[in-house]
Formats: structure tokens, sequence, C-alpha cells
């Protein structure tokens, strides 16, 4: 028999890529909106292309621990190669200038993006293998 916390526990397994990187672009996007009215406009873009990687990666392996009913650190750690692959992929589609659609790539404000994803990463892999970031659910 199908009860509660069965569905529950797969529930939170099939949400757990999709909710963690949504939950990091989501804050992401209200951090952005919340920079645009405090900074002007001409160093928006600067900000906005350093704190939205840094908090989406480090949010995403945040809540990526705090989903995950079980094996916590191994969930974290595959959210965290799912990344690096990303940015891997991304980096050989810009650096070996493949077209995709007819257009070229090419990295913006010196690859700051890439650094800020990476050290987003580390920083909250870091924390949570540590343990300084334990998150826990109480039901």
């Amino acid at each position: 028999m199908i009860n509660r916390d069965f569905i529950f526990y797969w529930l939170r397994w099939t949400l757990l890529l999709p909710l963690s990187i949504a939950v990091g672009l989501l804050a992401s996007s209200v951090i952005g909106f919340i920079l645009s009215f405090v900074v002007s406009e001409a160093p928006l873009e600067r900000y906005k292309h350093a704190l939205n990687p840094f908090i989406t990666s480090f949010l995403s392996l945040v809540v990526a621990r705090w989903i995950a009913p079980r094996y916590k650190s191994k969930a974290t750690l595959v959210i965290c190669v799912i990344w690096l692959v990303l940015i891997l992929l991304c980096l050989f589609i810009s650096v070996t200038d493949i077209r995709l659609y007819g257009d070229s790539y090419e990295l913006k404000d010196g690859g700051m993006a890439v650094v800020m994803i990476i050290l987003g990463m580390s920083s909250a892999y870091l924390l949570i293998w540590k343990g300084l970031l334990s998150v826990k659910i109480e039901r």
C-alpha cells in the first residue's frame, strides 16, 4: 500500500534538481530587482553579472541539501557535478566558437560569471561539508 510518506519521499527526489535551481534563480532575480533601486544604472550590470551566478549556484546547493530526503551529501555533490558539467560545456562552446542556431557565444565581463559560479559552488559545498550550513526539515 502506498502511504503519504512514500509519496512525499519520491516527490522530494523528483523535485530535487528543478526546485533547487529554481529557488536559486528566483532569489537572484529578487536581489537583482532590489539592486535596481539601490544602485545606479551604470554599475548595475556589473553587480548582476557577479551576484546572480554566485547566488544561484550557492542556493541551489543549499536547497538541494535541504530537499533531499536521504543521502544529502551525495545529492549535493551530484548538483555540484551538474554545475561543473554545465560550466565546462559553456566554456567549450564559447572557446571553440561553436555556432548554435547561427550564433556564436562569448564570455561576458572576462568570464566573471564562470568564476562566481565556481566560487558560489565551492563556498556552499565547503560550508555544507564542514557542517556550518545544516538545514533540517521538521514535520
